[in-house]
């Protein structure tokens, strides 16, 4: 297993457990977005923008380096795991006429919703994706896949505007996943502060990860999907249990010691239905 960085927990937190994640440095905003050999560079790049199974947590892949997107990325990753028909709706809907998501594609419509809940339709070309937006670095990678609905509900994301994270053409740290929600399902969303006394608010939401989608906001500040969280016996299912979270960077989930981490999750994100 990794160590976190002394960033992440703290020296004393360290010494006293052998947590997991991201190493030494932290995962950037930039999408390692891997392609399949049918992708390739110039204006013909191409390719599906979703796998046949539906889109993948480990679809979310980004390069080390700052946290100032993972408020939208953490809420697509939560999305996947726990209400993927509801996010898959931004490419596969009829209107939006685009081919079969496993399908090779240039290009895609994104439907994404602003703040009065207006349905917005962009388009989105996988060249431009490559050429302009560092989240779809997209790289030739015969091993990987080539899903690119991500980087295409970026673009699409920083062309709509409207929301506190959006400047320009990238997205900055001060969006919020309540932005995320709003945006990507037009679902509302709540925030709750959390104090390590706290644990059983914590254990509840936690654990609800598979039917609604929930993220965590760490003491390094940066937001992360959870996957699962999993009782290991005895009257108080927290004490012993873990959390599964993603990792991005590595593009794998881990494992988290529940008791180990109480101080460190400052906030939890999920809908409100």
């Amino acid at each position: 297993m990794r160590r976190l960085s002394p960033m992440f927990l703290g020296v004393s937190s360290l010494l006293l457990f052998t947590p997991l994640i991201w190493g030494a440095s932290l995962p950037s905003r930039d999408l390692y977005s891997p392609s399949s050999s049918t992708i390739r560079r110039g204006s013909d790049l191409h390719g599906p923008i979703c796998a046949k199974e539906g889109p993948s947590v480990n679809d979310i892949r980004w390069k080390e380096g700052d946290w100032s997107a993972s408020w939208l990325y953490s809420v697509a990753g939560a999305l996947v795991n726990a209400r993927p028909d509801d996010l898959r709706k931004s490419w596969e809907d009829e209107d939006l006429g685009n081919v079969p998501a496993n399908q090779d594609a240039t290009e895609a419509s994104i439907a994404l919703f602003n703040k009065d809940g207006e349905r917005i339709k962009t388009k989105t070309l996988l060249s431009d994706i490559g050429k302009t937006y560092k989240a779809a670095n997209i790289k030739h990678d015969t091993s990987a896949t080539s899903n690119w609905w991500l980087a295409a509900s970026e673009m699409a994301a920083v062309k709509m505007g409207g929301f506190e994270g959006l400047e320009g053409d990238k997205i900055t740290s001060a969006g919020s996943p309540l932005d995320a929600f709003k945006m990507l399902t037009n679902k509302s969303a709540k925030i709750d502060d959390i104090h390590p006394e706290q644990v059983e608010l914590v254990w509840d939401l936690l654990t609800d990860s598979k039917v609604t989608p929930i993220v965590i906001k760490l003491s390094q500040g940066a937001w992360w999907t959870v996957i699962s969280a999993m009782p290991n016996g005895g009257e108080k299912p927290w004490q012993n249990s873990t959390v599964e979270i993603y990792d991005p960077s590595a593009g794998k989930t881990e494992s988290i010691y529940l008791p180990a981490y109480l101080h460190d999750i400052k906030q939890v994100a999920h809908w409100t239905i």
